[in-house]
């Protein structure tokens, strides 16, 4: 990904983040589904699940043709509705190894030298046959090496269209353009990052899901944790054939995806500290994570955007409580006068926090 001064290229050198979660008006359809219990490792059963009762339906119901589809063309001749995934290499153990005889069709999405050179960490897509061994491991939690759920190692595609075009579909999307020519990488196959631009940047994500005639629209299921997102293009969206190109809508959500990182790696950094305490609570860790990253936000705005910077500004908030920089006139007026560098503003506004609370 290219240098920015917002250092957006940081989401992909740190740990992968959870999910935007606000909702935003002109989103995709969405359908959530809570409380998914992923497979266990079903030994001596003679019938076992290919996937949790929660989504069979989503991943292998049979969904008819809708009015339009129908008007196309004889429904009985359509191609059936497919399921895929596209997994990233690096998250599954010896992936390609192990997608070489489980009789499935496969494809990297990368081509050339680059399909060759990043094949163990590349992302390949994969048709998924309901009872296949290697599609049952996918939603398997346990200690056994095959099982894949904990590691969140992709994101489902249900589509009427074969491997080859969904994959030179998605290939649109794994290198784009800002407004200014910078190129950007963009990791959508990990869930956590596509269910934060199918939700945060409903434009860009509607480029994902809504295609033009005679290609078959996407439905995309997220799924990690205990929660999937079923994205489906709204009814009233036209397919979009312009070029692709990252705005200001987009970068936003690279941003909180970098901030809520940033959240994850500072909290590591106070579980294993004294100065802040992190409660081990579930729900109060959300909180304090929260309060992170919107301390981020607002720094972001006052033009604070080191990275060290930020650390020192969540601990702060943590300690001093939300909007701490709102309580003080002086602060106030640093975080607000952008006519000083950053840096020598900050120094300014760490003197003024000693002399508050020294």
């Amino acid at each position: 990904m290219s240098e920015t001064t917002d250092n957006l290229d940081d989401i992909w050198m740190q740990p992968v983040p959870s999910s935007l979660g606000a909702a935003v008006q002109a989103v995709p359809h969405i359908q959530v589904i809570d409380d998914i219990a992923p497979l266990d490792d079903q030994f001596g059963v003679e019938a076992p699940r290919t996937v949790p009762d929660a989504l069979q339906e989503p991943l292998f119901g049979r969904t008819e043709l809708t009015e339009a589809g129908i008007a196309e063309g004889d429904a009985s001749g359509s191609p059936s509705l497919g399921t895929f995934a596209v997994l990233d290499a690096a998250r599954v153990q010896n992936l390609l190894e192990v997608l070489s005889t489980s009789g499935l069709e496969y494809a990297c999405l990368f081509k050339g030298d680059a399909a060759q050179e990043l094949r163990d960490v590349a992302p390949w897509i994969v048709k998924l046959e309901e009872g296949n061994r290697f599609v049952r491991h996918l939603f398997t939690q346990s200690d056994a090496p095959w099982a894949m759920w904990d590691h969140a190692p992709g994101i489902y595609i249900r589509s009427r269209d074969g491997l080859e075009d969904i994959r030179a579909h998605l290939r649109k999307f794994v290198k784009v353009r800002d407004e200014a020519g910078a190129w950007f990488y963009l990791r959508l196959y990990d869930p956590r990052i596509m269910r934060a631009f199918l939700r945060g940047a409903p434009t860009f994500g509607h480029r994902i899901l809504a295609r033009p005639s005679p290609w078959s629209n996407l439905t995309v299921i997220t799924c990690f944790g205990a929660r999937a997102e079923i994205a489906r293009p709204a009814k009233e969206f036209q397919a979009d054939t312009g070029p692709i190109q990252l705005g200001s809508e987009e970068k936003a959500v690279f941003r909180h995806l970098t901030f809520e990182a940033r959240a994850d790696a500072l909290m590591g950094k106070l579980d294993k500290g004294n100065a802040v305490s992190t409660s081990r609570d579930p729900d109060v860790r959300t909180a304090q994570k929260t309060a992170i990253v919107n301390a981020l936000h607002r720094m972001h705005s006052y033009g604070f955007q080191q990275s060290l910077q930020q650390e020192r500004w969540g601990v702060w908030e943590l300690f001093y409580g939300a909007e701490f920089e709102r309580t003080d006139q002086t602060l106030s007026r640093i975080c607000d006068t952008h006519a000083m560098p950053s840096g020598e503003r900050f120094a300014a506004f760490q003197q003024r926090l000693e002399e508050l609370y020294s």
